[in-house]
């Protein structure tokens, strides 16, 4: 299922009429014709190679860092794009009227919401300088009025971008207590992995997958990954076993839709040829072990445009699926439909407000109790990309959607979200960095044990008892070493890094009765706003992973020093390396 961005669509179409080449070289000049032309047509994988080449031969020409830009931003390595853009910014700020916007992207995609919010403000009022530029212009009127109006939208997408900002630091800065870990390479790979589906019974796990080794073994020609197949992986000493491709899958595109509760029924995403991709439905067969041919729902379901993702309520007989069929609020809009006297489905009506919005609505998931509806959307109050959101049921109403958060939402998409029945387990999609590679799939699970949730002050403390004096130096001498590091912008625990974590465990558990600060730090790349949030983030990851795993919540005080306490002065990359971390102290 392939979505591609309006606003960077609009963009490269844009710029490609500026874009010629800088050099007499003759073959250089064609090989930039080349990527513009693949461009067009956003075979933007192809175009990567080709600059890539460009710039092995003239590495500081301008126009070349910026198209990769561009190139990434589109691609599935969206974060690769800064150093592009921050090149051209660096040596001209005012290169073009968009790469103040593309800047905002770059930084935005990287949860730099202050630095990403401060390059929309600028590229908002450069668009306006040039929307004004365009009405004095000498050019036909009919291309005035297309310029003008694809400036306009940019302009909005610039108001909605600095919204998105503003929900991301807000929310970035009171994260859910809540833990998050990867499936492991069971599930992911290097390759995307995503919609993730189980049974009532959790007995297995399906997804999609765009991985190397699928059935037919190719790559679409317009982002250049490799085919959509469906793989089941099952539970095995809490962790998910190695995992296996479905019998229903063809050579072309085939998604994961959803699963019934008795994990008997599938439905399946599928390219047709005369759509934009349609829904099917498969049995499964105990006798053989198998999939029955997937069959296409009808014509009240799926029509020539596009329906992705669905959900299913727990008795089979409400489907709420995506589709941009006419008539909806946006784009993609969440519909329902129900199971008719004859078993098949019912017209389809669209959900209209509070569901969908003028952006992309997608990805449904019902709760187990029909009261619930889990969705991601590019819309509401999203902090960039696709957020999930969950909407309760009153009567025949859904309430108002709510962000979930982070570390459930991030800047870039966060879809798919599905929970157990007893809602103690979830499992979603994410794009993180300290992933496998490409898109992955991770459990979420409230700590058990939390009196109360973590924010950025920390938690109130209660008083311990008194302790024998002669027995506190023994108890609380520290003989573990304790190392926790972070990736560059990022709050989540590496694998090294929890091991540290548990050993503290096993100190705090010989030390009932003393209470620690958990602090977290930044190197010194960004606003000081920025990495206080950041730092504060890092610290509650140490103490979620504590919580959940018995440690007293009463016993935490959580504390984010910024960049002010480096470990190390900020002088080289390895230095900032080792001050983004985390650390302890016994309080007295």
């Amino acid at each position: 299922m392939k979505k591609y961005s309006i606003l960077t669509f609009l963009l490269t179409i844009w710029l490609s009429a500026q874009v010629f080449a800088q050099s007499g070289d003759k073959a250089l000049a064609r090989m930039n014709r080349d990527a513009q032309n693949t461009m067009r047509y956003k075979e933007y994988a192809t175009a990567i190679n080709i600059y890539d080449q460009l710039l092995k031969a003239k590495p500081e020409d301008l126009e070349y860092n910026y198209q990769m830009g561009v190139c990434y931003l589109n691609s599935q390595k969206r974060k690769e794009s800064l150093k592009y853009f921050q090149k051209v910014y660096d040596a001209n700020p005012n290169y073009n009227p968009t790469l103040e916007m593309m800047m905002g992207q770059a930084k935005h995609y990287q949860g730099n919401f202050a630095e990403a919010k401060d390059h929309y403000a600028k590229a908002k009022t450069n668009l306006e300088k040039y929307k004004g530029e365009l009405a004095a212009a000498k050019m036909k009127k009919k291309e005035r009025a297309k310029k003008i109006a694809e400036t306009e939208d940019l302009i909005k997408s610039c108001d909605k971008k600095i919204q998105e900002c503003e929900v991301g630091m807000k929310l970035v800065a009171e994260p859910i207590n809540a833990n998050v870990e990867n499936l492991g390479s069971g599930v992911n790979t290097q390759y995307p992995e995503y919609t993730p589906l189980i049974p009532k019974d959790t007995s297995f796990l399906v997804f999609t997958s765009r991985r190397e080794g699928g059935v037919g073994n190719k790559k679409d020609w317009q982002d250049d990954m490799y085919f959509e197949d469906i793989y089941q992986a099952k539970p095995s000493n809490n962790t998910w076993g190695s995992s296996q491709s479905l019998n229903v899958n063809k050579k072309f595109h085939d998604a994961a839709a959803e699963i019934s509760s008795d994990g008997k029924t599938m439905f399946l995403y599928r390219d047709d040829p005369k759509t934009k991709g349609d829904l099917y439905v498969t049995q499964f067969d105990a006798a053989t072990n198998q999939w029955g041919e997937a069959k296409k729902l009808n014509s009240n379901i799926n029509t020539k445009y596009q329906e992705t993702a669905l959900a299913l309520s727990t008795d089979g007989n409400t489907m709420y699926f995506a589709s941009d069929r006419p008539g909806g609020t946006g784009g993609l809009d969440i519909y329902m439909s129900k199971k008719e006297a004859n078993g098949d489905w019912g017209p389809a009506t669209n959900l209209g407000s509070p569901i969908n919005t003028s952006y992309d609505d997608d990805a449904p998931f019902l709760s187990f109790d029909g009261k619930t509806l889990y969705f991601s959307s590019k819309g509401h109050n999203n902090m960039g990309g696709y957020d999930i959101f969950k909407s309760e049921q009153n009567g025949d109403k859904w309430s108002e959607p709510k962000n979930m958060g982070t570390p459930i939402n991030g800047a870039d998409d966060d879809v798919h979200l599905v929970l157990t029945e007893d809602n103690k387990t979830g499992f979603y999609v994410s794009a993180d960095e300290s992933g496998y590679g490409d898109k992955d799939i991770y459990t979420l699970t409230a700590p058990k044990l939390s009196l109360l949730k973590l924010d950025k002050t920390g938690l109130k403390i209660t008083p311990p008892g008194l302790l024998a004096i002669d027995s506190l130096k023994e108890r609380r001498k520290i003989d573990f070493e304790f190392l926790v590091l972070y990736d560059f912008d990022r709050s989540n625990l590496r694998p090294a890094s929890k091991e540290s974590c548990d050993r503290l465990i096993k100190y705090l558990e010989r030390n009932p009765d003393i209470r620690i600060e958990v602090s977290g730090h930044t190197c010194d790349i960004g606003t000081k706003q920025y990495n206080q949030v950041l730092s504060v983030a890092r610290a509650r990851a140490v103490a979620n992973y504590l919580i959940e795993r018995g440690v007293d919540a009463n016993r935490i005080d959580v504390k984010g020093y910024n960049f002010e306490k480096p470990k190390e002065p900020n002088t080289s990359n390895e230095n900032r390396m080792r001050n983004r971390r985390a650390e302890f102290e016994v309080k007295e």
